[in-house]
């Protein structure tokens, strides 16, 4: 027995070395150059505490391997039934806890006879395989069932229905590659400044400071590169208008692989819109307000080619962002001239403020979609990182399983948020239901697998209420040029002023001693703060307690 004992100790210790290094590297804990000296260090150790007693302590050590296997099987098994929850941060402590105790409770049953700690580790390694076939089962089952119910009410489950529209890559390539020349020198060190002063617009369109001041006085402008950026402002706009719609891949391309599909570089193009942003405010400033306002609606034309049918839910929200940051050019210009719309201006904000909030939903179809797909692959793909140990789940079905309760978590989110998008808002009449919406989708957001649609909702209704408010700054101004003074509030309500769209009423307007105004919303906290603090654009947090309006200067 002393050398089947030995035999089988070397064996388990070969295989955990061997796991375990390989582990280390792959995590670059260590490096590859040092796994054959720590290999020769664990090798005399072992050989320095069991050099005496070899097959006492090979014995005593694979009773506490099997208590480990054991101690492993029970923590998969509270993982799969629901006890322990899978994205808690505690896991592996909870895990490493379990696994300890149960050692202590196996050795002490099994070190004297080794065969009761054999029998105690297959029981429990094999009610661990039993109890994930059955949730694998279930998931199965759930995520079929699932699948249907969204064909009977009308959501598409294919891919052929999710991506109706066929890539445009090769035409819209050439706007791309444009935008990504703001990531080389020497334009790149330049655009440091751009974003910084495209902070500092939002910032003075929120207190009413001097904004034509500000741009007048920056060292940008005077920068020999300027010309280089917008020669590159004017190029990506002639590239963009040869794009009919952003569409990176083809339906099949997401439906053979929905993790690895391709995508333009979007941080190029959002840098792209706050240098167009730039020159807009900037010509303005220099009294070209026309041409100020031409530029800012080619960057909305732009960013409305990226928001269409099918479109994945992050480029869909960096095609908002772009456009919000078009409306901000617009609301600049407005505040600096304090001259009312040109008319064909206004003819063209009157086509765009209607931002179509049914392509959020279509967001919705793609990541329900991608849901789907990820819980119907067997086992599930393994680029989906959740912070699980990978020894743990080197079984293919345990794996399985342990996806199993996230996929039926967002199976359950995808259905409540596709069913509250379909009955609560009534969007033909602009009723966003914001209110509810930010009490209901947080409960249809539980899974690893779903996405934080109160954000994104909140994101597409601060740009209805930005296109609103560029319209009600508008009719303000044009009663100024046409009586000599602003308005009284009561005198807006009777000239079709619009909705505030997060509380479904009046858009709040506030005439300042100074001479300024304020026309604002209460925002994605429904609580008036009465425009301070006030927030125009730049990183959005829906819990702030901030209005979302802008004030406009005397003059």
């Amino acid at each position: 027995m002393v050398n089947v004992w030995i035999i089988v100790w070397n064996l388990i210790c070969s295989f955990v070395l061997a796991a375990g290094l390989t582990a280390a590297v792959v995590a670059n804990w260590i490096s590859p150059t040092d796994v054959g000296p720590f290999i020769v260090l664990v090798a005399l150790a072992v050989a320095l505490l069991t050099r005496s007693q070899a097959r006492l302590w090979a014995r005593r050590l694979t009773v506490v391997a099997l208590g480990a296997a054991s101690g492993v099987a029970i923590f998969l098994g509270l993982v799969l039934l629901g006890a322990v929850e899978i994205t808690d941060p505690a896991l592996l402590p909870l895990g490493i806890a379990v696994t300890l105790v149960t050692v202590v409770l196996v050795f002490v049953l099994g070190h004297r006879r080794p065969a009761v700690a054999v029998v105690i580790a297959a029981v429990v390694v094999l009610a661990a395989v039993v109890t994930a076939k059955l949730v694998v089962d279930r998931q199965v089952q759930h995520t079929e069932q699932t699948a249907q119910q969204w064909r009977d009410n009308g959501w598409p489950v294919e891919a052929a229905e999710v991506f109706p529209e066929p890539p445009t890559r090769d035409r819209c390539q050439p706007w791309v590659d444009v935008c990504m020349e703001l990531k080389e020198e020497p334009i790149e060190e330049l655009y440091g400044k751009i974003a910084e002063l495209s902070g500092e617009i939002a910032e003075t369109l929120s207190k009413g400071t001097d904004l034509q001041a500000l741009m007048l006085d920056s060292e940008i402008v005077s920068d020999p590169r300027w010309e280089q950026i917008g020669d590159l402002n004017a190029r990506a706009v002639a590239a963009a208008r040869q794009c009919p719609y952003l569409q990176w891949f083809a339906a099949e391309e997401f439906a053979d692989s929905p993790w690895d599909i391709p995508l333009p570089d979007l941080l190029a193009m959002i840098r792209w819109a706050r240098a167009m942003a730039v020159e807009s405010v900037d010509l303005a400033a220099r009294g070209e307000t026309e041409r100020s306002l031409e530029l800012a609606l080619d960057l909305v034309d732009a960013s409305r080619r990226m928001q269409v049918r099918g479109q994945i839910l992050i480029t869909t929200l960096i095609g908002v962002a772009m456009e919000r940051v078009g409306l901000v050019s617009i609301m600049a210009a407005q505040s600096i001239s304090l001259e009312p719309l040109p008319d064909e201006v206004r003819a063209r904000v009157d086509e765009l403020a209607d931002p179509d909030i049914q392509l959020l939903l279509t967001s919705l179809d793609v990541e329900r979609f991608t849901a789907l797909s990820f819980c119907q692959l067997s086992p599930p793909a393994d680029y989906f990182e959740i912070g699980i140990p990978a020894p743990s789940f080197s079984l293919a079905l345990l794996r399985r399983a342990a996806y199993g309760r996230i996929c039926n978590q967002a199976m359950d989110d995808y259905t409540g948020l596709s069913t509250w998008f379909d009955s609560v808002p009534d969007f033909v009449h602009d009723d966003f239901a914001w209110h509810q919406a930010r009490l209901e989708l947080p409960r249809h957001m539980t899974s690893a697998l779903t996405p934080n649609f109160v954000n994104a909702y909140g994101r597409f209704v601060v740009l209805e209420t930005h296109w609103r408010q560029v319209l009600a700054v508008d009719a303000v101004l044009s009663h100024r040029a046409d009586h000599g003074s602003l308005p009284e509030a009561s005198e807006l309500l009777e000239t079709g002023w619009p909705d505030d769209p997060f509380t479904a009423q009046p858009m709040r307007y506030e005439r300042l001693e100074d001479g300024g105004f304020l026309v604002y919303s209460l925002g994605p906290d429904e609580v008036d703060q009465h425009g301070d603090p006030l927030y125009v654009s730049g990183i959005l947090d829906l819990r702030d307690a901030q209005d979302v309006g802008v004030h406009v200067p005397a003059g």
